[in-house]
């Protein structure tokens, strides 16, 4: 019995390639590896720019905004409430800022 003898070596490139897809899906881009977005996904890439960005004018002032502290409170309206002692929603009204800070907090 003679034992056949491939035509050709298996392609360990093609193996690798599909483990790293399966392990860091986020480096291939567009079905091609992206040599940055792996080292970036490891750890080992350098600070980039990010390619977009959402920004505006004032968006420093929004950040200062955001980290200060806040001097609101919640205050319920029982007269508008329905239901108010068997509830289990709340609707909160204010300053968006404001409120999530509150809640955040709480």
């Amino acid at each position: 019995m003679t034992s056949s003898v491939p035509g050709q070596t298996p392609d360990h490139r093609d193996e690798l390639l599909a483990q790293l897809r399966d392990l860091v899906p986020s480096a291939f881009s567009d079905g091609e590896l992206d040599r940055d977005s792996l080292l970036a996904a490891l750890g080992l890439g350098e600070e980039a720019e990010p390619a977009f960005a959402f920004t505006w004018p004032g968006i420093e002032r929004a950040r200062k905004d955001a980290r200060s502290a806040t001097t609101a409170t919640l205050v319920p309206d029982e007269d508008a409430s329905r239901n108010w002692g068997t509830a289990r929603d709340v609707l909160v009204e204010g300053d968006n800022l404001q409120v999530l800070k509150l809640l955040k907090n709480g």
